[in-house]
């Protein structure tokens, strides 16, 4: 009954149980897509020492940037939510407040999660791709091929990064996102 007529309307229209996860779990993690999705309970053990299911946390995919919807909803039940999100090259200043934090990479080389894990882990990336035919131009801009391959394999990607989690560097934007959840 507190919500807006709209943030109610576009959660009515949406077509999945993720407004249901939301509402049930303890506290969450909002993620804009899959590859975060895939990595993070990865990340979260790694950093962390336990598993994200065990600390009652949910990781939601938006599949966009819906996360200001998703902020009405975790204020009317005074949930704990952290958002995980690109900077898509631009500076940003979020809206943070106790209950609702969003993190991106503070640099803006690391506009997105694959660019940030390759510059965190550039020798790992470089080998693993090397043999790769992909062109090292991701859309109009010339970059390594193992970036490039990164860009436009995200989910071999992701499942790449959860298996070898242990022997890479986490982007601290990600690390600082998990402990302040935690907390």
């Amino acid at each position: 009954k507190s919500l807006v007529d709209d943030t109610s309307m576009y959660f009515s229209k949406i077509d999945n149980l993720d407004i249901l996860s939301f509402i049930l779990a303890e506290k969450v993690i909002l993620v804009e897509g899959a590859a975060e999705y895939i990595i993070l309970p990865a990340i979260y053990q790694k950093v962390l020492g336990s598993k994200i299911e065990a600390d009652g946390i949910e990781i939601i995919s938006m599949g966009s940037i819906s996360y200001e919807r998703y902020r009405k909803i975790a204020e009317s039940l005074n949930k704990k939510v952290v958002v995980i999100t690109d900077n898509d090259g631009k500076n940003k200043q979020y809206d943070n407040t106790d209950l609702f934090s969003i993190f991106s990479d503070e640099n803006i080389e690391n506009w997105t999660l694959e660019v940030a894990f390759y510059n965190s882990n550039k020798s790992t990336f470089d080998k693993e791709y090397k043999d790769k035919k992909t062109k090292s131009k991701y859309k109009e801009d010339d970059m390594s091929k193992a970036c490039a391959h990164m860009l436009k394999n995200k989910t071999e990607t992701a499942l790449f990064i959860e298996k070898n989690i242990e022997s890479l560097s986490i982007p601290n934007y990600l690390v600082e996102a998990i402990q302040w959840i935690k907390e």
